[in-house]
């Protein structure tokens, strides 16, 4: 579990490393110093409002609350919701084929399938899902 939450970790940080030096031409070196510098802080921060800083809220919510719901709650189905969109409707189908069947390594008998459920079946399903955490949808 360490070995996969440690892998899980470099890719995420890579990413919002990748941005800061090829975006805003900072070296690679500041950048990754940056993004581990500014979560620590935020970490440490969320951390604290659970015990030492525990009167720290916002809207309610302790700010480790307050992050948990923003991300799981709002970010991921409003991403996962886009990434179907973008992916079903703007990417050419011969650049999704291709993903799909590894540049044609694998066979890509459920190709149609897979485009009809990223089109129309996941948006709707993420979109249900995500108005009835809200409680905007019973």
């Amino acid at each position: 579990m360490s070995l996969a939450a440690l892998t899980s970790l470099i890719s995420l940080h890579e990413v919002s490393t990748a941005f800061f030096h090829e975006e805003l031409a900072i070296s690679r070196k500041r950048a990754a110093a940056l993004v581990t510098v500014s979560t620590a802080v935020i970490g440490t921060v969320c951390s604290l409002s659970l015990g030492a800083v525990g009167s720290l809220q916002l809207f309610g919510l302790s700010l480790f609350d307050l992050f948990d719901f923003v991300t799981g709650q709002i970010f991921l189905p409003v991403v996962g919701f886009l990434t179907c969109i973008f992916i079903g409707w703007y990417v050419p189908h011969k650049v999704v084929r291709d993903e799909f069947t590894n540049w044609g390594t694998l066979r890509g008998r459920f190709f149609h399938l897979y485009l009809f459920l990223v089109k129309y079946v996941c948006p709707l399903a993420i979109l249900f899902i995500f108005l009835h955490q809200l409680g905007l949808l019973k």
